[in-house]
């Protein structure tokens, strides 16, 4: 079974959108979540299999993937 999921998520101020969608497109999850660190890593590692990621473009971007960045690095440095 393929345990890939794709987050989409659209990014402002305040709040993030998140939809994530399993390998064969179906939508399985949507929700809005705080734009905080915290939260998004939060969330992110609440979910269960291979993560994948797509963009929005908003000006909020940047931060986003140092979370990104940071949980990778954390799941690197616990499977070393």
């Amino acid at each position: 079974m393929d345990n890939v999921k794709y987050i989409g998520m659209n990014v402002h101020k305040e709040a993030i959108s998140v939809a994530v969608l399993n390998s064969s497109g179906k939508l399985v999850m949507e929700c809005t979540i705080e734009t905080r660190a915290s939260t998004i890593l939060d969330f992110l590692k609440g979910l269960r299999g291979s993560l994948g990621e797509r963009q929005q473009k908003s000006i909020y971007i940047n931060p986003m993937f140092a979370c990104f960045r940071d949980l990778r690095s954390e799941s690197q440095t616990r499977t070393s």
